[in-house]
């Protein structure tokens, strides 16, 4: 599985959030350059952030991709098997749960493919 560096810089972003004191703004600057992310790419992250949304049971896909969401809710399945177990503070704390590490320890995780 390739992380698109989008995808990477915004969960970075996120660790760095949760590791501020509670209630403490921290400027995107001074993620950007703990991270090493350029601003302008962290400031259009941050803003797409605030307005998410797209739920794969709600996409509809023409034709031969027409099974594409049972495929998007899938993996939403089972990236919650991680994501569910593991919070941006545990990752900010470096106290991951003895189920992700077991998962990252496994030889074939770290395979690309």
């Amino acid at each position: 599985m390739r992380i698109s560096a989008k995808a990477d810089y915004a969960v970075r972003a996120a660790v760095e959030l949760a590791a501020a004191p509670a209630g403490k703004a921290v400027p995107a600057e001074r993620i950007a350059t703990s991270q090493g992310i350029p601003l302008n790419f962290l400031e259009h992250i941050l803003s797409e952030l605030r307005v998410a949304g797209g739920k794969p049971e709600e996409a509809e896909y023409p034709g031969v991709a027409s099974e594409l969401p049972r495929v998007w809710i899938a993996v939403r399945k089972n990236l919650r098997n991680v994501v569910e177990h593991v919070s941006v503070a545990d990752i900010a704390g470096a106290h991951l749960p003895d189920s992700i590490n077991l998962l990252a320890d496994d030889p074939e995780a770290w395979v690309t493919r």
